[in-house]
């Protein structure tokens, strides 16, 4: 009998099982960002929204950053949640999983990276994802905000991002309790290849990159226009330039090597992690997730078959998987205490303040 491809994970780790109909790979990605859940999520959960406030982040370097902030009357714990590239601290998938974190008792940040959100405006130069120093700083002053440390979950470019900060954070002064990838990118060559490869996807990216050189231009007319980037539909050419042109890289390689995770990079990691993928993304190739199995005991892998890009639409209710799974995750680290015991704990608080 032929073993399974799958690499997953720990026996205990649940199986993602879509409901007839749901299980392609596009089918997943293309709801993750659908609209309709984003007015499900607010019906269920409108104490996020009500909660949220928004922020400005020193991120060294007169960096600013934003970030919108719920904090929970009795949190259980801090959890920072990374968008994917174009994506913001709005995205569908990403205010799902903040609704459900904040029910759930936990203080949710959703952070977000430079010009992303609506925030050209804050800096002149624009984004790239080599800008590693604005992130860790950006998170030292959302822990301050939140008061302590936290859990980091980030998704596509930010499960990228968040693997990174996993790595420098006990330098970097984070207390990071642990970090969560979903469908992160491991090797951009090959994602920004499989994008171009992907006639039901390419148009999708090309246009989101139209819209926020666009913008960009817009925030600071006295800067390049850009205009060069709207020229071609490939990403891969596209990157090319934007890097060379208007980021100061050497070449494309150059840029692609800040953010390329082969496994040798995990050999120091101290924070434990967790990685949640599926084989049936198209944009992220299945072996560079493989690859890393192995590479450090902090680092787990859990591979789904299904999913495709930061999916995990579990049923036509347009219910996550992803979210309780996560939460799951969470919960090891930050068990729910009985409503005894928290009382207790408050009452003990209370009077070492006085």
């Amino acid at each position: 009998m032929a073993k399974s491809s799958t690499v997953s994970a720990a026996p205990e780790s649940p199986r993602f099982r879509p409901a007839r109909g749901l299980r392609s790979g596009f089918a997943q990605s293309f709801l993750a960002s659908f609209k309709l859940r984003r007015q499900l999520n607010e019906r269920r959960c409108p104490a996020l929204s009500r909660a949220s406030e928004a922020h400005e982040l020193d991120a060294g370097d007169g960096v600013r950053l934003s970030a919108h902030f719920s904090r929970h009357p009795q949190a259980r714990a801090n959890v920072v949640l990374l968008h994917g590239w174009e994506g913001c601290h709005d995205s569908v998938y990403l205010h799902g999983l903040a609704c459900t974190l904040f029910d759930a008792g936990y203080s949710v940040l959703r952070f977000n990276l430079r010009d992303h959100g609506g925030t050209h405006h804050l800096n002149p130069e624009p984004f790239h994802s080599a800008r590693m120093e604005e992130v860790f700083g950006g998170l030292r002053s959302a822990q301050t905000l939140l008061g302590g440390g936290f859990d980091l979950i980030g998704f596509s470019l930010g499960g990228n991002f968040t693997l990174r900060v996993a790595l420098g954070a006990p330098e970097q002064g984070l207390k990071l309790g642990q970090a969560i990838a979903v469908n992160p990118v491991i090797d951009p060559r090959k994602t920004t290849q499989a994008l171009d490869a992907q006639r039901l996807y390419l148009p999708y990216f090309i246009g989101k990159w139209r819209k926020t050189v666009a913008a960009k231009h817009a925030a600071w007319p006295q800067g390049p226009n850009y205009a060069d980037l709207l020229e071609d539909r490939s990403l891969l050419t596209v990157s090319e330039k934007f890097a060379t042109r208007y980021c100061g890289f050497a070449s494309l390689d150059d840029y692609y090597a800040h953010y390329t995770l082969r496994p040798e990079r995990f050999a120091p990691l101290a924070v434990p992690t967790t990685i949640i993928s599926s084989e049936d993304d198209a944009i992220i190739p299945v072996e560079d997730i493989r690859a890393l199995e192995g590479v450090s005991p902090q680092l787990r892998i859990e591979l789904q078959p299904h999913g495709g890009h930061c999916g995990y639409v579990q049923d036509w209710r347009l219910r996550s998987w992803l979210e309780p799974r996560l939460l799951q995750q969470l919960a090891q680290r930050h068990p729910q205490r009985a409503p005894a015991q928290a009382a207790a704990d408050r009452s003990d608080a209370a009077t070492a303040a006085g």
